[in-house]
């Protein structure tokens, strides 16, 4: 479980591998994006978030800044965010794609704190094989 104690997260490794798991089960790409938004929403008590699968290398810039993003530049902050309703982007990415997805996150007003940064950024690799299936599946379903 993730305890919320005076605003700390303290990230448990068996609540990440329960997360990952919950999404590797989900059967389509709208519930895994629909189930990815409800747990953040929940365990970092954020305002909103909007989960996507990019299928074209230039989606992104949709929905980000066309700039070069180094391949450590995982959580993005509200100036390279096109809707400013949102306060941050994490990157899904995947070896040669560096946008597989994007998870959009209003937040309530609050910067996220180290430990919440932490805990995106753990959970974004693992997240990011999920959504390069969906992304996969999402192309097939393109060509036929």
């Amino acid at each position: 479980v993730t305890y919320f104690i005076k605003g700390t997260l303290r990230v448990d490794k068996y609540y990440i591998e329960n997360l990952v798991n919950r999404m590797y089960l989900t059967k389509n790409s709208e519930e895994f994006k629909e189930q990815l938004s409800k747990e953040l929403k929940k365990n970092l008590e954020l305002k909103e978030v909007e989960s996507i699968i990019l299928t074209q290398r230039d989606d992104y810039k949709n929905f980000l800044l066309d700039r070069y993003y180094d391949e450590d530049e995982i959580i993005l902050e509200k100036n390279d965010i096109i809707d400013k309703k949102y306060d941050y982007a994490v990157r899904l990415k995947s070896n040669k794609n560096p946008f597989v997805g994007l998870i959009l996150i209003q937040n309530r007003d609050i910067k996220l704190v180290y430990e919440e940064k932490r805990y995106l950024e753990d959970i974004v690799e693992k997240l990011s094989l999920v959504a390069s299936r969906y992304r996969f599946e999402k192309l097939q379903e393109e060509l036929n």
